[in-house]
């Protein structure tokens, strides 16, 4: 289960990636053109980690592209969490465990959220 934050940054990781592969760059390449470590663009691809503002705004210049194709809208990254959601829900009912058991989980689960 995901929350906002965590989905947010997963979805801009993703699209950064992308547009890092349309570009022909590669992490070291990116990242020395933006003043960063090499693990901190991996780090950002896959939504480790919440880079600031400015950060984004470079490779969006790098990128020759507008900030707002790389942020998720509020509604993509809810729908993103729904998707999720639904897909542990789903994996959870199909699991051959006992009914008090997956209530155990699901209770927790919940929780979290």
């Amino acid at each position: 289960m995901s929350d906002f934050n965590t989905t947010l940054f997963r979805i801009l990781g993703e699209r950064l990636k992308k547009r890092r592969f349309e570009s022909g760059l590669n992490q070291e390449e990116v990242a020395k053109e933006i003043g960063l470590g090499r693990a901190s663009i991996s780090n950002i691809e896959v939504g480790r980690h919440q880079p600031p503002l400015s950060v984004i705004y470079d490779l969006s210049k790098l990128f020759k592209t507008d900030i707002q194709s790389l942020l998720p809208t509020y509604q993509e990254v809810v729908e993103r969490i729904n998707d999720d959601n639904k897909k542990v829900n789903d994996m959870l009912r199909d699991m051959t465990i006992p009914e008090e058991t997956r209530a155990s989980i699901q209770k927790i689960i919940d929780e979290l959220l």
